[in-house]
């Protein structure tokens, strides 16, 4: 594990994958889950969409905000223009389908992709009831590419909601 010189994110001095970032507003290192490997007994590593899951419920708990904003991390090489606005309904819900095989436990969401811009004037505002998760980049785009793909597991009629599509992330 390295830091790089020019950046406050942790990366592997091998692979130069990134595993974590330093966060300013509470001074400490945030671990990617699943971008760190370890030799254990049982070899199934979480993926992104279950990781933000756990991210969201402990937000909620935490503050009360069922509505969250996934931005950027500050720094990061990457360039995002994207932010995905989420408004949790329901944090335990269980699904099936043909494409999946299985119960899988999930949260049920409304999400839109908003500007960078738009993230950053939400945040600024006093009445402002979203809570900021950061991620990398490359894991932003992993997680609308899950939300989108979650979105076509359900009825047609139950895809949108105005301007929010529904969404479900794995837990």
């Amino acid at each position: 594990m390295e830091t790089q010189s020019h950046s406050p994110n942790v990366f592997c001095s091998s692979c130069k994958t990134q595993l974590g970032f330093f966060n300013f507003r509470t001074s400490a290192v945030t671990f990617l889950k699943w971008q760190v490997s370890c030799n254990s007994a049982s070899r199934t590593l979480p993926d992104v969409s279950k990781c933000l899951s756990a991210t969201i419920t402990a937000t909620i708990s935490r503050s009360g905000s069922s509505k969250s904003l996934i931005t950027p991390i500050v720094g990061t090489p990457e360039k995002v223009n994207q932010v995905i606005h989420i408004w949790v309904l329901n944090s335990g819900i269980v699904y099936s389908s043909s494409a999946v095989g299985e119960c899988t436990p999930a949260i049920k969401l409304l999400y839109q992709l908003i500007s960078q811009e738009q993230a950053d004037k939400m945040l600024e505002e006093i009445t402002c009831d979203a809570q900021e998760i950061n991620l990398p980049a490359t894991a932003i785009d992993d997680v609308i590419r899950h939300l989108e793909e979650s979105n076509l597991l359900l009825p047609s009629s139950e895809r949108r909601l105005k301007d929010w599509k529904v969404g479900l992330l794995k837990r």
